[in-house]
């Protein structure tokens, strides 16, 4: 069981850092939303999909790691139950 719950923080750890790093990368998107005035009709839809993209991977991971806590909290009431 110890094992299960250090696989989970491991998870757990992967998927914030992932958050992490994509909201460290909206800089770029930022700078890109700066020039917007500047961009063609294609450049300004190409930044609207990245938006998209990213905001879909962190609804995604978010999602996850509310399923891990969910399974583990589940899991922790049943060692509760156990003991």
């Amino acid at each position: 069981m110890e094992r299960l719950r250090s696989d989970e923080r491991t998870e757990i750890t992967f998927i914030i850092q992932m958050i992490e790093k994509l909201l460290n990368e909206s800089d770029s998107l930022e700078t890109a939303l700066q020039q917007l005035a500047d961009l063609d009709e294609t450049g300004i839809e190409a930044v609207e999909k990245m938006i998209e993209q990213r905001e879909m991977t962190i609804r995604r991971m978010l999602d996850i790691l509310e399923l891990l806590v969910r399974e583990r909290n589940k899991n922790e009431g049943a060692i509760d139950t156990c003991e």
